[in-house]
């Protein structure tokens, strides 16, 4: 979602970029509003990401899984604690990996396939796929 917007942003700074630069009139301004313009959107973008907190890192040590998400909020999941990895695509072909922890709780991931493989392999348990 955050690359969409910023793609879509970025699209309109540079259409208004050119516009602004065939008119000619007053190409410093309007160059400098662009440039405005993108540091703004690039800003919004940024701004989306950290609000729907997107995962930075993954760690698997010895007993616990570590997942670190925006500001360092940081999670810590026993190995013990997972009953099952549940994989399945969302809307748009995103991929997500769920791990079932046996307090009924998800914690989603959005992940590779080396994350599923990595954690199915130290989990000791298949992956299924659910629709």
């Amino acid at each position: 979602m955050t690359l969409l917007l910023f793609v879509l942003c970025s699209a309109f700074a540079i259409w208004f970029t050119i516009v602004a630069f065939s008119n000619q009139q007053s190409a410093l301004s309007n160059a400098l509003f662009s440039a405005l313009l993108l540091v703004v959107l690039g800003g919004l973008a940024y701004w989306v990401r950290k609000k729907f907190s997107l995962i930075i890192e993954i760690e698997m040590n010895n007993g616990e899984l570590k997942i670190t998400r925006y500001k360092q909020n940081t999670e810590i999941i026993f190995k013990e604690e997972i009953v099952a990895l549940l994989y399945y695509e969302h809307k748009a072909k995103t991929k997500v990996l769920a791990l079932q922890l046996n307090s009924n709780r998800l914690v989603l991931l959005e992940g590779n396939e080396n994350l599923q493989r990595d954690l199915s392999a130290w989990t000791n348990l298949p992956i299924t796929q659910v629709e």
